[in-house]
């Protein structure tokens, strides 16, 4: 495992593992569910707990509209991004790597 992040409502647990990340509902027992496929280093919610973002490997930022399922994939870093987070109001997403870029 790489990295867990809760929602800010609790509802929601991420888990980002060396190969997957997975999403789990925290209400009910239900099997974890697999959103994307990579070696993800950092994942974070946003405040509202209606965007999940992830950054890994493969030198992308992914943003998952939860309700929709959308993936957003940004690019720009030519490393691993090993951060991501949102600002406080959710409407900026900073990332950095060994590359030394921001998004």
């Amino acid at each position: 495992m790489n990295q867990i992040a809760w929602s800010a409502d609790d509802k929601l647990l991420a888990v980002a593992t060396h190969s997957d990340l997975y999403l789990c509902q925290t209400s009910v027992e239900t099997k974890p569910r697999l959103l994307i496929e990579g070696h993800l280093k950092s994942i974070v919610f946003n405040s509202t707990g209606t965007l999940l973002a992830t950054g890994g490997r493969d030198h992308k930022v992914y943003i998952m509209e939860l309700e929709t399922g959308e993936i957003v994939e940004l690019s720009g870093h030519t490393k691993t991004i090993y951060s991501v987070c949102f600002s406080l109001d959710g409407r900026i997403l900073a990332s950095g790597s060994d590359s030394v870029r921001g998004i």
